[in-house]
């Protein structure tokens, strides 16, 4: 929490942190930062044993954009809501976790990002440890894209509750998205209030989902489930309320 509340701050300069070896935490760093606009390169540049970015850049709310490889060096470990209520993101750098082969947890990371437009193929693509994506991206009434493969190869992820939650805007989610989750058991509300979205991505992989509660409700512009959406789920025991108030589905 090194600068948190720092509400008058604007910018952050080149290399900041750079060759900080030794240091683990950076939790609520700029906490509360409202009036950062931009974040210099190489800011955690050498930060070999970084662990912990849980809320490091909530409430940024005039944050432009961040550096493609602010983490190149970090391995990772916790980010949870490092990027929530950002509200002046409108994009995000494709590879920006590529190299945080330790990551485990990214709950609401981007909620609130109000203005994020797109999320790029592959962001969270095989950082195998990862557990919990829960409303990782909930609230973003913007977000029109969900690139392809976005979490393939996150094996141990166990739940995406509330993941994309009233992103309302929402239209087209890659087919992928999910490949290779293979320890999910939930999805409960995953998908709920996304009243763009057009169509299912496949839970093909997901073969330990035990809900599906409220996951697609009140998605009212799906038209059509695919015969084989749910196969083999064996271990389902709930969809309570799935698809509650999809109004324009057919078939």
């Amino acid at each position: 929490s090194v600068f948190a509340g720092c509400t008058g701050l604007i910018n952050i300069g080149n290399n900041l942190f750079n060759g900080c070896a030794s240091a683990v935490n950076f939790n609520y760093a700029f906490d509360g930062c409202s009036a950062l606009t931009n974040i210099g390169s190489g800011i955690f540049k050498g930060c070999v044993l970084a662990a912990a970015f849980s809320y490091t850049f909530r409430a940024c709310k005039n944050l432009l954009a961040l550096p493609s490889g602010m983490f190149s060096d970090v391995p990772g470990g916790a980010f949870t809501g490092v990027f929530q209520n950002c509200a002046a993101l409108t994009e995000l750098p494709a590879k920006l976790f590529t190299n945080c082969a330790d990551a485990n947890h990214f709950g609401g990371a981007f909620t609130g990002c109000s203005q994020l437009l797109s999320v790029p193929d592959g962001l969270f693509a095989g950082l195998s440890k990862v557990t919990y994506f829960g409303s990782v991206f909930s609230g973003c009434s913007s977000l029109k894209t969900v690139g392809t493969g976005v979490f393939a190869g996150c094996a141990l992820a166990q739940t995406f509750s509330s993941a994309f939650y009233a992103c309302r805007s929402l239209e087209t989610v890659a087919k992928d998205i999910f490949k290779g989750c293979v320890e999910v058991t939930t999805f409960a509300s995953t998908f709920y209030g996304c009243s763009s979205l057009t169509a299912l991505p496949s839970f093909a992989d997901c073969a330990k989902v035990t809900t599906f509660s409220y996951a697609f409700a009140n998605c009212e512009s799906l038209t059509k489930i695919d015969a084989d959406a749910f196969a083999d789920k064996a271990l389902v025991t709930t969809f309570t309320y799935a698809f509650v108030n999809c109004t324009s589905l057919v078939s």
